[in-house]
């Protein structure tokens, strides 16, 4: 039996040119085939674009999706489709060719989010019934993908009606304990986060070098008690020793994995005799306030701080609101800069530490608009979902059934259906992140030594297959600096960047957000994506 297709390559294929993909089946051309009817003879919606980062054919064509930033007359996301849909028979003859019969589906998904965005619910609901055909939480990685949108797409319609939500009890909380569950699991599974890990470690490890003092390492939450005993080895492992003291200080809300982490990384520093202190702060990083004293921070000391996939959970919310109108919540030209996310870089700045680490998703996810928020989140996730695929012989259906619905398909849910202040997800790409990073006040830190040892461990992992077989890691340059890229097929999924305090801080608010405005196209063009940033290893 042939090998199945991977979810981003079957993706690319269902979006490519008119001209280089098959009809539409004439088994569906009744109902379906008019349901998708202003989909033929337009042109490609990335045209004249160049792929991202030199990646697959996924990435081109679902990288570049439709931009309601761009001037194109055929990205019009408010032109109407076809005004009439025939209801489908009542036992469609859908294709028996998988690839045919996923070009459909994903064209289906596509016509569906748009009629969800211009209201045409009716249209919507016969898109989805014809989705919920093709798809499957249990089916192929493609299928399982379409059906965690699917879902959350029609929780995004019935959302807001309040009273049919309340009878039908949705949207239902995900239990905390399964999510905690599914990230261990997907750690284990895939090894992106892993690798960020290392990398975090490595980077701190290099700052630190000449350090024999005191050194304070803070983790804003978000990062793995694995992660932290492997630092303790690593300073143990200095050709110099152990500094004088080691003092790690962990936010986390869980009053378990705070005791987990003391325990742990005690027992393990009395092992390798080196002096350490553990300091809990009960917090999320949404309620961390007066950070300098949350943190015991003591001057002199030299300080570490790591955001691990965290900074992105406060930008749904504005320190300000200069115009003065409307909630908290959707990022906007006039207040790129003025985020909580933003505050705190700048008051983790005025503790002047020696390293900030900031690991986030590389994906393109804090947009208004929701076909584009869509979009980019399906080529994001459809690399997950890929990598998670290729660790089937290793993993239980049941494990791989718990990433994909408690963490990823938790994170689709809250892309795709939360508005304002709700949605926490808000993923941007290095080349935001940057220039927030810049804004606050501090300046790219390249760490040569850990950025080989990174790659040196992304081959390492490659090597040994499965989810890992497609992992690598590419150079990105951002502000002045090189940080790795942590990549799936060429696919970037996770950035690991490196900053130092700048010694002259200028900050006018205007001009930095004017600034930062300018140079972000959400959906990515050469002039904005990363392609133009990224050179190959």
């Amino acid at each position: 039996m042939a090998a199945e297709q991977p979810t981003t390559e079957r993706l690319a294929l269902a979006l490519a040119p008119p001209g280089a993909r098959p009809a539409a089946p004439s088994a569906v051309e009744g109902a379906a085939g008019r349901f998708l009817a202003r989909e033929r003879g337009k042109a490609p919606r990335n045209k004249g674009k160049s792929p991202e980062m030199g990646s697959s054919s996924a990435a081109e064509a679902v990288g570049d999706q439709p931009n309601p930033r761009d001037d194109d007359d055929d990205l019009d996301w408010t032109a109407a489709p076809v005004a009439d849909v025939a209801m489908p028979p009542p036992t469609p003859a859908y294709p028996v060719d998988e690839r045919e019969r996923d070009v459909l589906l994903i064209k289906l998904l596509r016509s569906t989010v748009d009629a969800v965005a211009i209201g045409k619910l009716d249209l919507a609901s016969d898109g989805m019934r014809w989705v919920a055909d093709l798809a499957s939480p249990d089916g192929r990685s493609l299928q399982r993908l379409a059906s965690a949108f699917a879902e959350a797409l029609a929780l995004y319609v019935i959302v807001p009606f309040h009273g049919l939500c309340r009878l039908l009890q949705l949207p239902q909380a995900a239990p905390p304990g399964e999510v905690a569950a599914a990230r261990h699991r997907f750690r284990g599974i895939c090894p992106f986060v892993r690798i960020a890990g290392a990398s975090a470690n490595l980077s701190i490890l290099e700052a630190m070098d000449n350090e024999e003092g005191v050194v304070h390492v803070v983790d804003l939450g978000g990062s793995d008690i694995n992660q932290w005993v492997e630092l303790v080895r690593l300073f143990a492992a200095r050709p110099r020793g152990p500094p004088g003291l080691l003092r790690v200080t962990v936010v986390n809300e869980a009053d378990d994995v705070l005791s987990a982490a003391e325990g742990y990384l005690t027992a393990e520093a009395q092992r390798l005799d080196i002096n350490f202190t553990f300091r809990r702060v009960q917090s999320s990083i949404d309620a961390l306030t007066g950070v300098g004293g949350a943190l015991g921070i003591v001057a002199g000391q030299s300080l570490a701080v790591i955001a691990n996939l965290q900074m992105h959970r406060l930008l749904a919310y504005r320190k300000e609101a200069r115009n003065g109108k409307g909630p908290a919540g959707e990022q906007s030209a006039q207040h790129t800069m003025t985020t909580k996310a933003d505050a705190l870089l700048r008051a983790i700045r005025g503790l002047s530490p020696k390293l900030m680490v900031l690991t986030e998703q590389e994906a393109d996810h804090n947009v208004d608009e929701l076909q584009p928020r869509v979009w980019n989140a399906m080529n994001y996730y459809a690399a997950l979902f890929d990598a998670v695929e290729e660790s089937a012989p290793l993993v239980s259906p049941g494990d791989r059934a718990s990433v994909e619905r408690w963490l990823l398909g938790e994170e689709i849910r809250d892309i795709v259906v939360c508005v304002g202040s709700a949605r926490r997800e808000r993923h941007e790409k290095l080349e935001r992140w940057g220039a927030r990073m810049v804004a606050a006040g501090f300046s790219p830190a390249t760490m040569a030594k850990a950025l080989g040892m990174t790659e040196a461990l992304a081959r390492q992992v490659a090597a040994g297959g499965g989810a890992g077989a497609a992992v690598g890691v590419l150079r990105a340059v951002q502000a002045g600096g090189c940080f790795p890229m942590i990549c799936w097929s060429n696919k970037p999924v996770f950035s690991v960047s490196t900053w130092t305090v700048r010694r002259s801080v200028v900050r006018p608010p205007e001009a930095a957000a004017d600034a930062g405005a300018s140079g972000s196209h959400h959906g990515g063009g050469p002039a904005s994506s990363s392609a133009a940033m990224v050179f190959d290893v």
